[in-house]
């Protein structure tokens, strides 16, 4: 089941979070352990947020799942 919610909460098995190009750089509002792991994996170009780049990793027992979408401006609410 798919549930959005506006306060993140790492307390299930897996969380998955979609970041354009531009909120990988910004600090989104995420927990300091996932900014700080988003952070290294983009100074090492592990995780870019190109469009249909995906990148697991494990944080306390929880399974994150980082979904990049490219660029911002071309996104779109149907593609």
């Amino acid at each position: 089941m798919i549930q959005f919610n506006s306060s993140i909460r790492l307390k299930s098995e897996a969380a998955v979070f979609l970041i354009d190009q531009e909120q990988v750089k910004q600090k989104l509002g995420l927990p300091h352990d996932i900014l700080e792991q988003i952070k290294f994996l983009n100074s090492n170009n592990q995780f870019t947020a190109d469009k249909d780049q995906i990148f697991p990793f494990l944080l306390n027992k929880t399974l994150i799942l980082l979904v990049g979408l490219g660029k911002r401006e071309k996104l779109s609410q149907t593609a």
